[in-house]
């Protein structure tokens, strides 16, 4: 029999039922292959396509009698079972094997390459490789140990737990405080990924009993009696009721030691919480890069959202695995960078809606009802976000402005002027600003670019005059 290491990933739907249905569905393939030994389960962020959730990942050893080959098509046949659509080159998946190693073979074939060609350059299979095996070299002597201390901490593997135990600790209470849109979101979303909310408050009787029903949980107007209920309190109320919300819960307590007290507020520091801190309570923020326009959006779009994630470095891993549950991606974020942090988020997203709001009431002028101008328009903007991000914004950008068209530009301002001098100055300010990215892309001449630089300083200075 020949020994060989699969490396397994997942990262849609219950990721640890995929992995552990490989392992099953592995284990059913004696006396063929028989599992010698297992990983614990490694997080990691996602490589390559980075929109999209985190991963788990697991080594497996096995003993087998089958050839490379006829080990590959069993690994295939077990993806396909699992649902695995090969759509996009390093895309979601819902179980992905690998064959990192098989005995000492070494072979270079396009249909499959031993070993795994990015075995050294993958710190999620490295660790759970030398975690069964920390002797494990490749076929020319080569230490992996060696090729693991190279890659170092940079590319933010951690351990989650054991491969035949829940990822995350599901059997820890939650309650969430703030029954909005985003913490009825997050209650209904943790609640579906197996946790136990316990509580929902909220002074709005409606509010709290719509979000816990959709949790499964119980409502309470007292944010104080919900908390007492639960091991982790979540506050999701407006930012300026957290500190508020958080010392009354911690002024009824003597000790707090054992829990932890999570804000939402993407700008908010962990100081919000510092009267939970100060009895014991491990505080983190974990803010989701998402719009809530209301809840059915809310759930649409929580699922692969990053999470904007602020905490001490021992509890990172429970952050990420807390992230991961909801589907969503964690972005740790320094402490001292959370307003800058978030003011890129309003940018990306507030203000985007508020531009957006400039092309209705133009349409509205023309007589277009804003049905027609969501029809019309809409395309336009969703297929700009997507090139944003696919692209990057220089690549992206289109119009007059990356083309030089002085003329267009000027006829804009002027008509506008006319029109609404307040939407005048918008399309001025942002063309401004935009001219850094017309730099950036290196296709105009700067002569053209100082043009369009002194035709919207210009227009900029007269409306001025003219308040």
């Amino acid at each position: 029999m020949s020994r060989a290491f699969i490396g397994m990933g997942s990262n849609m739907e219950d990721r640890l039922e995929h992995l552990k249905a490989g392992i099953g569905a592995l284990a059913a393939a004696a006396p063929d292959v028989i599992i010698v030994s297992k990983s614990s389960v490694y997080g990691s962020a996602p490589v390559g396509m980075t929109d999209q959730p985190d991963f788990l990942n697991a080594v497996v050893a096995v003993e087998t009698t089958f050839d490379p080959y006829e080990l590959l098509s069993l690994l295939h046949e077990i993806e396909s079972e699992r649902g695995r659509k090969r759509i996009a080159h390093w895309g979601p998946r819902t179980l992905d094997l690998d064959i990192l190693m098989f005995g000492d073979l070494e072979q270079d074939d396009p249909r499959l390459t031993l070993p795994h060609p990015r075995l050294t350059e993958r710190c999620f299979a490295l660790a759970p490789l030398l975690e069964i095996d920390p002797a494990a070299a490749l076929p020319d002597g080569t230490p992996l140990q060696s090729a693991r201390e190279k890659l170092g901490d940079a590319q933010g593997v951690w351990r989650v737990g054991d491969l035949m135990t829940p990822a995350a600790d599901r059997t820890e209470t939650i309650a969430v405080i703030g029954a909005g849109k985003v913490g009825t979101a997050i209650a209904r979303a943790l609640s579906t990924k197996g946790y136990r909310v316990v509580a929902v408050a909220d002074l709005k009787k409606d509010a709290r009993e719509r979000a816990a029903s959709l949790a499964g949980s119980r409502p309470f107007e007292s944010c104080v009696e919900a908390a007492a209920r639960a091991d982790v309190v979540i506050i999701t109320t407006p930012d300026g009721a957290i500190e508020g919300v958080c010392g009354d819960i911690s002024g009824s307590n003597a000790s707090l030691v054992g829990k932890k007290f999570i804000h939402m507020s993407g700008a908010l520091p962990l100081a919000a919480l510092e009267t939970a801190a100060s009895r014991g309570a491990d505080t983190l923020s974990i803010h989701p890069i998402a719009t809530f326009a209301d809840l059915m959006s809310a759930e649409r779009f929580l699922p692969g959202s990053a999470f904007g994630v602020t905490c001490d470095l021992a509890l990172l891993p429970w952050a990420r695995d807390f992230v991961s549950a909801m589907g969503g991606r964690t972005l740790v974020v320094a402490d001292g960078d959370k307003v800058l942090y978030h003011s890129a988020a309003v940018v990306a997203c507030n203000l985007l809606a508020m531009v957006s709001y400039g092309a209705y009431v133009i349409a509205r002028r023309l007589g277009f009802r804003d049905e027609e101008t969501s029809q019309a328009f809409g395309p336009l903007a969703a297929a700009t976000v997507e090139n944003v991000s696919a692209l990057g914004p220089a690549s992206a950008l289109t119009g007059p402005l990356a083309r030089g068209d002085i003329g267009t530009i000027r006829a804009h301002i002027d008509v506008l002027e006319k029109f609404d001098p307040g939407l005048a100055e918008m399309y001025r300010a942002v063309s401004l600003w935009g001219l850094r990215l017309t730099e950036e892309c290196g296709e105009l001449d700067m002569g053209v670019i100082e043009q369009m630089k002194e035709i919207l300083n210009r227009g900029q200075a007269t409306s001025t005059a003219q308040r």
